[in-house]
């Protein structure tokens, strides 16, 4: 216990902010080095250490002359989406900031699983290639607990308690869990993870969609399809040059990092900047992906915000309802204070009052709509985020009750 105290880590390695260390995971123990403007596999004894685990598997020796635009025939999305998939990939290169969390959905036959597939190889071969998100939040701990990247498939609902364990993982928090099979056994994850979620169609709670960038895929005609064995051989011979692409972009970003900066930084600013500091190496322009990412976190906050059913009736309450027969109603009241009790009778009231009665009903009742003042509280310290970034502000205030001031905010 007196000997030197080591960071050991995982795949990628940040010994200090300009060398950046990448683990091949293969038996000679070879790596690469990259510091601004220049990388190399080398064959030395690694400066730092790595851990492995009995999933990891080989990674190819990455190339020089490749651009990254040859992995976009292996993605069946559009020049946006191409943008999104790069700049995650960098980001998850860095390995020191926080990482977005990739969300890709679309319907049957889009290509969900091979897309997943071919980016948690790029940074992170393992064996299984993907896990599945289950019921209990231990067994994504255990699951993640000795990967880097992970793609996580077919996922079909994203609980409070994922959506919370998903966040902690993509910003390094730290995870513990209780080890099967022992009273006092943990299972302990302190690590970043590089996360891929894809499914049909999925909603995530609000601090998980903040931290997402969502890429949805179109379904492929029949006509332009190829069998699995063509597809992952061609990506087998492309992904050295891919992967030398990547590297490229990744010395530039070294060199360039503490030049750019970001004025009014969005959430996840440093991210942000990274991929802004790599862009010159992939030929985007300055500020490109910055307003990129900006559009999409826009569109991610107005979906969270329609699938909250607490944060739809509490800006339909301040700003109107176009929808509602009450003529007050559509207008909306600018501000609104009381009791968390009189919000829940106001909103409950709003929501009976058109539609099919039983229905509307059958919805208060549901566990959609929270259940009485407390759990409304509640809801309402969650979609604080989706209404802020909608214009409306809420204060809590503390005498005697608890009284909640909302308002319509200039944007």
């Amino acid at each position: 216990m007196e000997g030197d105290e080591r960071t050991v880590y995982c795949r990628v390695a940040h010994p200090s902010p300009d060398v950046l260390i990448y683990d091949l995971g293969r038996p000679d123990w070879s790596y690469v080095l990259a510091i601004p403007g220049h990388w190399e596999v080398r064959f030395d004894r690694c400066p730092v250490e790595f851990e492995r685990s009995d999933g990891m598997r080989p990674q190819d020796i990455p190339e020089r002359g490749g651009l990254i635009n040859q992995a976009y025939q292996y993605w069946n999305t559009d020049e946006a989406g191409y943008m999104h998939l790069a700049g995650w990939l960098l980001g998850a290169f860095r390995g020191e900031a926080p990482i977005p969390i990739l969300k890709i959905s679309g319907s049957h036959g889009t290509a969900k699983s091979s897309l997943t597939r071919t980016l948690c190889s790029l940074i992170d071969p393992r064996e299984p290639e993907m896990v599945s998100l289950t019921r209990d939040v231990r067994d994504l701990v255990a699951s993640v607990a000795n990967r880097y990247a992970v793609g996580i498939n077919n996922t079909s609902r994203l609980s409070q308690d994922a959506s919370d364990t998903l966040c902690r993982l993509a910003s390094g928090e730290g995870v513990v869990s209780r080890q099967l099979h022992t009273n006092l056994g943990e299972v302990v994850t302190g690590r970043q993870n590089a996360l891929v979620v894809n499914g049909i169609a999925f909603d995530a709670a609000a601090d998980a969609t903040s931290r997402m960038i969502e890429i949805e895929l179109q379904r492929i005609p029949d006509e332009a399809r190829v069998t699995e064995a063509d597809f992952w051989k061609r990506f087998a011979a492309d992904k050295p040059e891919i992967l030398g692409a990547l590297f490229d972009a990744v010395v530039i970003g070294l060199q360039r990092q503490d030049e750019v900066h970001i004025p009014a930084p969005p959430r996840l600013a440093d991210h942000v900047t990274w991929v802004e500091a790599c862009a010159p190496a992939l030929g985007w322009e300055e500020g490109q992906y910055l307003a990129l990412y900006a559009k999409a976190r826009e569109q991610s906050a107005k979906d969270a915000l329609e699938a909250d059913a607490v944060a739809v009736a509490i800006r339909n309450l301040i700003l109107g309802d176009p929808d509602a027969d009450n003529d007050a109603w559509r207008s909306g009241c600018d501000t609104w204070n009381g009791s968390a009790t009189r919000l829940l009778e106001e909103l409950s009231q709003r929501v009976r009052g058109g539609g099919d009665a039983k229905l509307r009903e059958a919805f208060l009742k549901s566990r959609a709509w929270p259940a009485n003042a407390a759990a409304l509280g509640k809801r309402i310290m969650r979609c604080i985020p989706l209404l802020y970034d909608a214009a409306i502000n809420i204060e809590k205030a503390h005498s005697g009750v608890t009284t909640w001031t909302i308002s319509r905010r200039e944007p």
